[in-house]
């Protein structure tokens, strides 16, 4: 696997990212052993992205990427996604502030 700075962050990822947007989802989505396989294969090459969104499999997407990253988190750079509206009836829950620290609270936890 090759790697590229992301930026200026220092930070060296993989060329290639992993999408999790059908990780856990109700409508047909992989089951976690599915999952659990595709990320380790995933790892094994030497990938260190994990893409999700709060809105993924209405968040069971980033809860099953917590989960398989349990005790390698660090290994990993999550991106994740916060733009979606969480509430139609909350005018302050749209691309701002609030609506990312929220989502970066209810990440996956380290």
């Amino acid at each position: 696997m090759r790697y590229h700075l992301l930026g200026n962050t220092g930070l060296r990822v993989a060329e290639l990212f992993l999408g999790a947007m059908a990780y856990g989802h109700p409508d047909g989505g992989l089951t976690e052993t599915q999952a659990r396989r595709i990320l380790d294969r995933y790892a094994d090459a030497g990938g260190n992205v994990v893409d999700t969104a709060n809105f993924y499999g209405d968040g069971q997407s980033e809860r099953v990427v917590g989960e398989l990253l349990a005790g390698r988190r660090d290994r990993f750079v999550l991106s994740t996604k916060y733009t979606v509206t969480r509430d139609p009836t909350d005018p302050n829950a749209g691309s701002h502030r609030k609506n990312l620290v929220l989502s970066l609270e209810q990440s996956p936890p380290r």
